[in-house]
């Protein structure tokens, strides 16, 4: 249609498709391509704070091997990976960053939140594989966290930093836990970063 009506010396067609000519019916073009595709879309902070946490290994790096008598930062447990974690988080965004208590729910213990987010509604989970025995109890934790989280009212997101994943005999099954959940009444996603 372009090509015919730019051959006629019309060239408003390029610009503005609302002259196109349409014989019975309604152009969906706009809304098809990009107002569906926006309301699925995460929110960029969101997207930063998965960035970052997959970056976890190359930003590890300087820290690892420093100058001449200065000490290495190891990561050695889910500690280390919970701090350095934060320092990533807390270098880009300019919401409050912190540790969040979260109250006792059904069965399952009361616990912290390893970062909590609150403006935008993000808790960050680190979990740290030791051997890949973990598998079956970082499943378990997973799962049980899943629950336990559905407490806090901001709650939008809820990221799993699996560290050492590489460890695991099938650390892409913990892939099934992404996506959007709706938990205890709770609707939230859940992002999964293996690194």
């Amino acid at each position: 249609h372009y090509a015919k009506m730019s051959s006629a010396g019309i060239v408003d067609m390029r610009t503005n498709t609302s002259l196109i000519p349409l014989q019975d019916g309604t152009d969906y073009t706009n809304p098809l391509l990009f107002e569906s595709l926006a309301a699925e879309l995460p929110p960029a902070d969101e997207e930063l704070i998965v960035h970052l946490c997959k970056r976890v290994p190359q930003a590890h790096k300087p820290v690892l091997h420093r100058r001449a008598g200065k000490p290495p930062f190891n990561i050695e447990d889910e500690y280390d990976v919970q701090d350095f974690v934060h320092a990533l988080v807390r270098a880009y965004l300019k919401y409050s960053v912190q540790e969040d208590p979260i109250g006792k729910i059904g069965g399952v213990k009361a616990s912290r939140a390893d970062i909590s987010i609150e403006d935008i509604g993000v808790l960050i989970e680190a979990k740290f594989v030791r051997s890949p025995g973990d598998q079956k109890e970082i499943v378990k934790q997973l799962s049980e966290d899943l629950v336990l989280y559905t407490k806090w009212g901001p709650l939008k997101v809820l990221v799993f930093v699996v560290y050492n994943s590489h460890d695991l005999p099938d650390a892409e099954a913990l892939m099934k836990l992404e996506g959007n959940q709706t938990v205890m009444g709770k609707s939230f996603r859940t992002r999964i970063v293996l690194i």
